[in-house]
């Protein structure tokens, strides 16, 4: 089977106008990484073929979705995120709930529905 990639955004696209340093604005790093690992321990459980990466691209879509078969977003980035022609059924936005309490359940239900092989 084919290894399979999620892309873990956390800080909103690139916009004229506004400032580079701006993360999502509602989490530190440390919770970026509590959530990526508690994901990854869940895939390993459920789905071993799948891997999460936080994105290193400065949210770049055209090169996310070279790699990516899944985009999962911090809260706060469903209106700042460009998603340019990347398949919005293969984009999760999370709920402040969902990412403070460490849910994966949306994650996996949505690999379920997308890809039944897997």
């Amino acid at each position: 089977m084919k290894k399979r990639i999620i892309y873990f955004v956390c800080n909103p696209s690139p916009m004229l106008g506004c400032s580079l340093m701006l993360s999502s604005g509602y989490f530190s790093w440390r919770k970026e990484c509590n959530y990526i690992n508690a994901l990854q321990h869940t895939l390993n459980k459920k789905n071993p073929n799948w891997t999460v990466k936080r994105d290193d691209t400065e949210s770049d879509i055209e090169l996310i979705e070279k790699a990516a078969d899944l985009i999962v977003c911090v809260p706060g980035l469903k209106y700042r995120f460009y998603t340019g022609g990347f398949n919005k059924s293969k984009i999760i936005h999370l709920t402040v709930m969902q990412y403070a309490s460490q849910d994966s359940a949306i994650i996996i239900s949505k690999i379920k529905q997308l890809f039944p092989s897997d």
